[in-house]
């Protein structure tokens, strides 16, 4: 009870106080002391002022930061997204081409076929080769013929497994290929690989007239390799006078090291 007395006098002195203060100042009784605690009080008012505007700017640049770096996280996501999305479809487009140059050819030549995806290249570091996602199950032979686009051959089968496949590059110094020049004598030879570097045609007779750019086909005079798959152009021509021989260089129209995708004509010593 005592308690409750003394709040309630405290309560009343306060009300009075401040009723007392407020007619002061409307009378301008306390102006100079209120000047002076204004004056007193400035500096900390400034300095609180600052503070305030400082924590302010700190949060709000630091609620920006959290907010771009989530809109750039999100930004990165749908370019990745849309990246992904552009070579999915690159791809497609480019196996569709290599699809239909397989099918018109193979419509004017009514070979047995089988499309590989190369996997990778050979492991053995001597051996120019690739690695084709095709073996025994789908009919894969050793000798049999590996082409790209229209007929281009780039190499043979020279290892074959129940899933997958070794092609031979025609580069390899391992290669070497029954073919024809089709020049006016339609001279015949093997093209032979050089290290993975190019390759060479040698021991064509002298007489024989061979220019650059003529044409290189195989020639159908080996086993599993039809005639008229293109092997490449004669790049050079190395012909001394007083030699009884000359060779020459080839180049193929395309990179041996850049296909994706290959065919494997499935022919049989029966049906060359």
């Amino acid at each position: 009870m005592l308690f409750l007395g003394r709040t309630i006098k405290i309560t009343i002195w306060t009300v009075v106080i401040i009723f007392l203060l407020f007619f002061l100042h409307y009378l301008r009784v306390t102006i100079f002391f209120e000047n002076i605690i204004i004056v007193l009080t400035n500096p900390i008012l400034r300095t609180m002022n600052s503070a305030s505007v400082a924590i302010s700017e700190s949060y709000f640049n630091w609620q920006n930061r959290q907010e771009l770096a989530a809109e750039n996280k999100i930004l990165k996501d749908q370019l990745s997204t849309v990246i992904s999305e552009q070579a999915r479809c690159k791809l497609v487009e480019e196996e569709n081409e290599f699809l239909q140059k397989q099918l018109k050819y193979n419509k004017s030549k009514k070979y047995e076929i089988e499309i590989a995806a190369v996997i990778g290249k050979s492991g053995d570091s001597a051996l120019n080769a690739l690695i084709l996602d095709k073996g025994e199950k789908e009919g894969i032979e050793i000798g049999q013929p590996v082409i790209v686009g229209e007929g281009i051959l780039i190499g043979k089968i020279f290892k074959v497994n129940k899933k997958n496949s070794i092609a031979l590059l025609l580069n390899d110094d391992l290669s070497k290929i029954a073919v024809t020049v089709l020049n006016s004598i339609k001279t015949i030879g093997l093209v032979e690989g050089e290290y993975g570097l190019g390759m060479k045609m040698r021991l064509i007779p002298a007489a024989e007239v061979i220019k650059e750019d003529d044409l290189i086909i195989t020639s159908g005079l080996e086993k599993k390799l039809p005639r008229g798959l293109t092997v490449g152009l004669v790049k050079n021509v190395k012909k001394a006078p007083e030699e009884l021989f000359q060779e020459i260089t080839i180049d193929s129209t395309i990179s041996f090291e850049k296909q994706s995708l290959v065919t494997v004509i499935k022919t049989h010593e029966d049906n060359n």
